[in-house]
């Protein structure tokens, strides 16, 4: 473009010269004949040519331009080719992770959640409250409270109490998961009847239960403790004894109840209660809780047995459930 505007420049210049040594030299008319005529023509070739330098360089230019668009859309289109690609292996590798609908941190208190789940339930401890005596007016309040705490016990009860009055109650009971056990009719001790007196204190004992709830006992509970290996060949058992007394018949205070309980009570514990005093009542209210926030289980004596995978014997007297 440069190159063409100097030539122009270069013939205006070199016509005015020319038309100037022309209009001297030639004085008559035919001198300016030509002269009028040289320069004629020579102007009406300069807008030709400047017109065709013009178009060659707007063609110059535009195919440039269009060179250079079509290697932009190349680039372009290569370029979303490679970004197509790289979407498309991403995209797999997202296929192949985990689908987790949740965030992390829901992910990290579930975690924390199910370990603090697993390890309570791998540090439950489970201990068998039993209660002597009954039934009495406290039984039904003491079922209740068990209840509460989705716990469980056995109840060794005297034939001699059961009556209609209980009858209710007992069924209750046995309804809400409880195990009731014979205490003898009488609570004379074993060792001192004759076998013939014995299992008439026990027999009798069994059938009144019976006639009431439609159940079966086939734990017993001697009084005092009372047993040798003559009873055990009777074979009026299994015979449930005790390992934790909470000497409840003895204090009759909740709060030394209570406080005799915690400092003795140990996984797999047989526990001696009796369900004839109020403050034995009161003592449970303070009692539950805290075994409850202690990872304690209570449950009755035949399935703190199965727990340990010991098989009660009738003739067999047991203190100990490992």
């Amino acid at each position: 473009m440069v190159f063409f505007l100097n030539l122009i420049t270069l013939l205006i210049k070199f016509g005015n010269l020319a038309i100037i040594k022309m209009v001297k030299c030639m004085k008559n008319n035919t001198g300016y004949i030509i002269a009028i005529l040289f320069l004629g023509f020579f102007l009406l070739t300069i807008p030709l040519n400047i017109k065709e330098s013009r178009a060659s360089n707007t063609n110059l230019n535009a195919d440039s331009i269009n060179k250079e668009q079509e290697d932009k859309v190349d680039e372009d289109k290569n370029n979303f080719e490679e970004k197509k690609s790289e979407n498309q292996e991403f995209s797999d590798n997202d296929n192949n992770l985990p689908n987790n609908d949740e965030s992390p941190l829901q992910d990290h208190s579930q975690n924390e959640s199910q370990e603090q789940s697993n390890k309570n339930k791998e540090t439950k401890k489970y201990v068998a409250l039993t209660f002597d005596d009954g039934p009495s007016g406290f039984t039904k309040d003491i079922v209740n409270l068990l209840k509460q705490y989705n716990y469980n016990a056995t109840f060794f009860v005297l034939g001699s109490k059961l009556n209609l009055d209980y009858k209710e109650i007992l069924k209750e009971s046995l309804n809400n998961g409880n195990e009731i056990g014979i205490h003898g009719y009488s609570h004379k001790s074993f060792t001192r009847l004759k076998p013939e007196a014995l299992e008439e204190e026990i027999t009798k004992s069994k059938k009144y239960v019976y006639n009431l709830t439609g159940f079966t006992p086939s734990l017993v509970r001697p009084p005092y403790g009372n047993i040798n290996n003559n009873i055990r060949k009777l074979g009026y058992g299994p015979y449930i004894l005790w390992n934790n007394d909470t000497l409840d018949w003895k204090l009759r205070d909740a709060k030394k109840i209570y406080d005799r309980f915690i400092n003795n009570v140990a996984e797999n514990n047989i526990i001696l209660m009796h369900d004839t005093y109020l403050t034995t009542y009161k003592a449970l209210e303070l009692i539950l809780p805290y075994l409850k926030e202690n990872n304690y289980e209570v449950v009755t004596v035949s399935e703190l047995f199965q727990k340990n995978g010991k098989t009660l014997e009738n003739t067999k007297s047991y203190r100990y459930a490992t």
